[in-house]
Parts: C-alpha cells; structure tokens; sequence
C-alpha cells in the first residue's frame, strides 16, 4: 500500500467517523413538520440537556409544528428552526424576549398603580356576591347609576349579578365617581371585565359612607365569567379601577386607567 492509498484510506475512515458523531447527535435531529406530536423523536429528546429538551417541546407548542422560511410570518417570532439546535436557538431568543417585556411590564403596572393609589385611599370597591340566575326583561342596577360592560340581549336566558360594595374612607363626601372592577385571569391573556358604574351628584357618597347595589349583565354568558362565578380557586384577582372621583369641596381626581 502506498501513501497516496493510506491518505485516502485515513481520510475515508475519518469521513465515516464524522458521520457516525452526525448521526448520533440528537441536535441534528429534524422536527415533526406540521405537527405538536413530538413522539417519533422521543429517544432523541430523551438525548438532550432538560433545559434545551423543555426548549424544544416549548417551542413545538408555540409554533404548532409549523416551518416558515425566513422573511415570511412575524420577524419577531419565527418559525424558522428545522432541527432541535435550530428549535433551541430560537426558544433561547424568545425567553430573553419575554425577560425584557415581563420587565417592561413590572415598570408600567408600577405605573399604573401609582396614578390609581391617590383614588382608591378615598373609595375602595369590592364584590361581595356573584350569581347567574334566569333573566327576566332587560338589565338594569339599583342602588347607583351603574352601567353594564355590554348592551343587554334581550333574548338571553341568563344573567350575571354582581353585588358590589363601595366604601368612602375620606371624611369628604363623594360627589362624582366613576371606575370599573376588572379580574385578571390566570389561565387567559385578556381579563374580565365584571362592572364599569358611575355616582354622580344626585347620589353622593356619603362621608365614611358604605353602600351595596346590584351590577347586572343581561346576555350570554362566557365561560370564563361561569368559572369567575364558579369561584375557580385562585383563577381570579379582582381589581378596582377607579377612573375619576370630585369630592364635595370641589378637588377632583383622574387616574386615566380604562
């Protein structure tokens, strides 16, 4: 044998070599195309660092298996990976994302909160009861000039009733008041909007006074306002949103949160 047959020889042997290690590299791996169903790769899944093995599951799930070549969908969410190291790269890049924007959001609910603090040390509001019962006629709220979040469907057999309980902590009488309880929901993006009312001058709020009326939705019910109903433990987080408030003395208070 000579050298020129023992070169090739070694460069072949090494060739075989690499592919071996290509073969099996679990990065290598291609995805499902067109599918969340990550069984046929199971074993090289199995192969895999758990963090980069819950990045690859993670991003399957949020690109719903789909491929889409670069510069087509959203330049801020793409689904371009066609193996586990491409998945991985891309899970890496949208958790930084997410970091950044769950930081971004912590400063505008902090925000949020400071411009409706002055509001709610004057009145806080609270829900007290919530019940769906049969409708009858077209909704309405006693107690207060309270209004619903949507127009009432007359044919709907159904209604929510909220009791809500408003309470002035100043030793001012309220003359003008106007806000909206909301929930935030842990298993949905968008939250709840359960009531938006109004006091107004013909109805003050008394000086440390503490009022109840009923809210009342006449339409189709949602489920997720079955579930707020329901009581889903720690599903829900009711929030006060006072917009705006005019004590007796004529100061008046805006927080410009909807």
């Amino acid at each position: 044998m000579n050298l020129k047959q023992i070169l090739i020889g070694s460069a072949l042997v090494a060739l075989l070599a690499f592919g071996a290690r290509c073969s099996r590299d679990p990065l290598r791996t291609e995805l499902p195309f067109g599918s969340t169903d990550l069984t046929a790769v199971d074993a090289q899944l199995a192969r895999l660092e758990a963090e980069d093995r819950a990045r690859v599951e993670a991003y399957v799930k949020r690109s719903n298996g789909d491929y889409l070549p670069a510069g087509m969908g959203d330049p801020d969410m793409p689904f371009t990976a066609r193996t586990f190291a491409e998945a991985i790269e891309l899970e890496k890049q949208w958790e930084a994302r997410m970091a950044q924007e769950a930081v971004a959001q912590q400063g505008r609910d902090a925000e949020r909160e400071r411009a409706l603090a002055p509001l709610r040390q004057i009145v806080s509001a609270d829900i007290v009861r919530a019940a769906i019962e049969p409708g009858s006629g077209a909704a309405h709220a006693s107690g207060s000039a309270a209004k619903r979040v949507a127009s009432p469907d007359r044919g709907s057999p159904e209604r929510m009733r909220l009791t809500l309980r408003i309470r002035n902590r100043s030793a001012e009488d309220v003359v003008q008041l106007a806000g909206t309880l909301r929930a935030r929901d842990r298993d949905q993006p968008l939250s709840l909007s359960l009531c938006y009312f109004e006091i107004s001058a013909q109805q003050p709020l008394k000086a440390h006074e503490v009022r109840e009326f009923d809210c009342l939705q006449q339409r189709a019910i949602s489920e997720q306002e079955r579930a707020f109903v329901a009581g889903a433990p720690g599903r829900f987080t009711v929030e006060w949103l006072p917009r705006e408030l005019t004590l007796a003395g004529g100061r008046r208070l805006q927080s410009n949160v909807y």
